[in-house]
């Protein structure tokens, strides 16, 4: 069947920074060597025309799935032309030499992308969890380097839209059998701007493939029996072009020819293309030209003859990284995968070929479709035909006629008169839809669906008819969700394997830049990162093995409010509420535009904290410094004579350079944060390179415990305040202690002596 080609559309799906120039310091050895060129690209075809008809089946099956993904589903392969076709309904589909009819119904009503949807959102939920560990615990410099790296790591998230990312990796999780990161330097001053010298800064940046993007050896078990690794997309010819200015008369469009088949190019740019036309070649693509990055191993060039392994393996002991476009050379350097490579699969299995998550929903669509299509043929064509005498009827008239309803028909009475007509004429019931037919479809996207899928109706918030208490949902829902696990974890291992090589791809190159982070949250503090903190250590990123499966928003709040319900009962879960820390999550888990004044209080102080270590406490005035020394003096003098000296003072202390506000500050929260941070171990670490700032935090945490003191005491003289009394009437009747308290209640500021002078008056007075 020949259909016009259809119109490209923009690769949505295509990562938008795989356009960016990459970092590359070292030369290309292979730079004026035509015939080193030739034997590395025979290198590369011979590797990727290896497992041909494996190759051919995990490419059918992943652009099949992500066809569905998509709404097409009535597709079929055509071998003839290398691609998929899809068909209409009751039209003629020709494929594979031979010409069928199609039914005449065939509606999508798609299960299979609702399904992967529900997959991609709990795989989103939350940030992978990852930590940056010390290769040697004991070890100061490998334990500074791992910080440095655990806060470079929210930089690189910001670089990546690691949110987009992840959900990219999800996506590739559902249709496809395994995914790929590409994990390297670029450097762009229009979107990361410049570092101190005026270069432009060079980012690590992350890209994440399919099966379509993506060859690797299908039986090998781990990335490490990897002998070679391809990564393909296809540019526009001038990007190409400009990407590789060098080679820009040698880069042509059309098909690669560099070991790939045509089938392989056809299905990744038909994925892209989204349309619901037959996918064939044409003169579509014919301004696109293909990318080859490709990987071999020091393993690989023993497939070379000994002369050639062995000049390979000398200009690339560690390995090559080599790029063509279409059957241009356009690049070469010694370059180790694993340092850029990262592998990961949706599910358990044997190489490198294995499941999807949606793989299972295939056939389940299938089945969705068909049923679902016969009933409404059913709905649509089960009207029953009306018999007639056709003695009785005007025949022609009833041909010529529209058929409509509500027509009418002129009919010769018959003898019998109208009791009788019913006697000529016989209506067809109308056919029923079989209810088992129903019941199929029904079990197929629903209860049959959500066991073979694992996304029961409590994963996306769905009722049990057997289970409608809040508490029982959330145990099927934690249940549910445990199903995920797998992916989850390799989710896991991709960004912990991804942030590795991230980290030491930047160390390697800007050892003399500092960058200043953002940490996440609400309110968030900023922290300063020293590339060469994370040059000189030696550290390893591996998934947080105690981060618990990722819980949703409301999942987290239900947990606060059995938290709060309990805290009202505990005072001891009471004082763990009012940490600020603690109230800052509640604030944000609340859902609600409040204010609560410790979870304000602790990110003024947060604030605060970052100002003090940036300064040093101010030292005493010298002239208090002076008085003081000068009252020593006079003590020690007078216990020379053998004089009791009286008691001095505290001596002058250096002041925080950030005040406290007496009057305004929430004294018992702010002391509890600074409390907080001096106790935690990023104190430890700024003792190091910072003890006067430590010492700074440390003079206004006490600056805040005196004004709780105070205020403490102000409160319980209030509280033991004595009854008042008269001062006009019952003042001269109290004893001289009395009469002091009762004056301080009236605003009256007298000392013993003023008592006792008093008292003298009145005793010569009544003399």
């Amino acid at each position: 069947m020949a259909t016009a080609a259809p119109e490209l559309e923009p690769p949505q799906e295509a990562p938008e920074l795989s356009q960016q120039a990459d970092v590359a310091d070292s030369p290309d050895p292979l730079e004026n060597d035509e015939v080193g060129q030739a034997q590395l690209k025979a290198l590369v075809r011979k590797y990727a025309t290896q497992d041909k008809m494996v190759r051919r089946l995990e490419t059918q099956e992943a652009s099949l799935q992500r066809f569905y993904n998509k709404g097409y589903q009535h597709i079929w392969w055509d071998n003839a032309a290398g691609l998929f076709a899809i068909a209409n309904g009751a039209s003629a589909f020709a494929s594979n030499d031979d010409s069928t009819d199609m039914p005449r119904y065939m509606e999508t009503y798609n299960i299979y992308g609702p399904y992967g949807r529900i997959s991609s959102s709990v795989l989103t939920q939350n940030p992978p969890g990852v930590n940056f560990e010390p290769d040697d615990p004991s070890e100061p410099v490998d334990i500074d380097a791992a910080k440095a790296a655990e806060a470079y790591r929210h930089f690189i998230d910001r670089t990546n839209q690691r949110k987009k990312l992840q959900s990219q990796i999800a996506d590739r999780f559902w249709t496809d059998s395994r995914v790929v990161t590409y994990t390297r330097l670029v450097h762009d001053a229009d979107r990361f701007g410049e570092d101190e010298t005026g270069e432009p800064r060079k980012v690590a940046l992350i890209e994440a493939f399919g099966v379509l993007e993506t060859k690797v050896p299908i039986t090998a078990r781990s990335r490490a029996e990897f002998p070679y690794c391809i990564i393909s997309d296809d540019l526009d010819i001038n990007i190409a072009k400009e990407l590789f200015p060098e080679q820009a008369q040698k880069i042509q469009t059309g098909p690669s020819t560099v070991g790939e088949s045509a089938y392989e190019r056809y299905a990744r740019l038909g994925a892209l293309q989204g349309t619901n036309r037959r996918l064939q070649p044409g003169d579509a693509y014919q301004h696109l030209a293909t990318r080859h990055r490709v990987w071999l191993r020091p393993a690989a060039f023993n497939d070379c003859a000994d002369a050639v392994r062995d000049k390979f393996k000398q200009i690339y002991p560690k390995g090559c990284f080599v790029t063509f476009c279409g059957d241009a050379y356009c690049g070469s350097r010694e370059e180790n995968m694993d340092d850029h490579i990262a592998v990961g699969f949706p599910r358990a299995g044997d190489g490198m070929n294995r499941p999807s998550l949606g793989k299972d929903g295939v056939a389940l669509q299938d089945a969705v479709n068909d049923y679902k299509n016969q009933e409404k043929e059913y709905l649509d064509y089960g009207i029953g035909a009306t018999w007639c005498d056709s003695a009785l009827v005007d025949n022609p008239a009833v041909r010529e006629q529209i058929s409509q309803p509500g027509n009418r028909y002129s009919v010769p009475l018959a003898p019998g008169g109208v009791d009788q007509m019913a006697s000529h004429f016989f209506s067809e019931p109308p056919a029923e839809c079989p209810p088992s037919l129903i019941q199929a479809y029904q079990d197929m996207r629903g209860a049959f669906a959500q066991f073979v899928l694992g996304a029961p109706p409590a994963i996306w918030g769905g009722g049990d008819a057997h289970q409608e208490t809040a508490k029982g949902i959330q145990i099927l829902r934690d249940q549910a969700m445990g199903q995920a696990s797998i992916p989850w974890g390799a989710m896991q291992e991709i960004f912990a394997e991804c942030y590795r090589q991230a980290v030491k791809a930047v160390a390697s190159v800007a050892e003399d830049e500092t960058v200043t982070i953002a940490l996440p949250g609400k309110n968030a503090t900023t922290v300063q990162v020293t590339i060469a903190d994370m040059a000189r250590g030696n550290f390893h990123c591996i998934p947080d093995t105690d981060s618990n499966f990722p819980q949703t928003w409301g999942a987290k709040r239900e947990t606060w409010m059995q938290f709060l319900e309990a805290a009202a009962k505990n005072p001891a879960l009471a004082d763990v509420l009012n940490q600020p820390d603690n109230l800052e999550e509640m604030v944000e888990l609340s859902g609600l535009d409040i204010v609560i004044p410790g979870a304000e209080a602790r990110n003024k102080q947060l604030a605060e904290i970052e100002m003090l270590l940036k300064t040093q406490p101010i030292p005493p005035d010298p002239q208090a410094v002076a008085q003081y020394q000068q009252m020593q003096q006079m003590a020690q003098a007078a216990q020379a004579t053998g004089q009791q000296a009286p008691p001095l003072p505290p001596p002058p202390q250096p002041e925080p350079s950030v005040p406290i506000d007496p009057v305004i500050d929430l004294h018992n929260y702010e002391f509890l944060k600074c409390q907080e941070w001096l106790n935690s171990q990023e104190r430890r670490d700024a003792e190091k390179n910072n003890p006067q700032g430590v010492v700074n935090v440390r003079l206004h945490a006490l600056k805040h415990y005196a004004a709780m003191q105070q205020q403490a005491q102000q409160a319980a003289q209030q509280h033991a305040k004595p009854p008042n009394v008269s001062i006009a009437t019952q003042f001269k009747d109290l004893p001289p202690a009395g009469q002091i308290q009762a004056a301080a209640q009236e605003g009256i500021q007298l000392t013993a002596q003023d008592v006792g002078m008093q008292q003298l008056g009145k005793a010569i007075g009544d003399q």
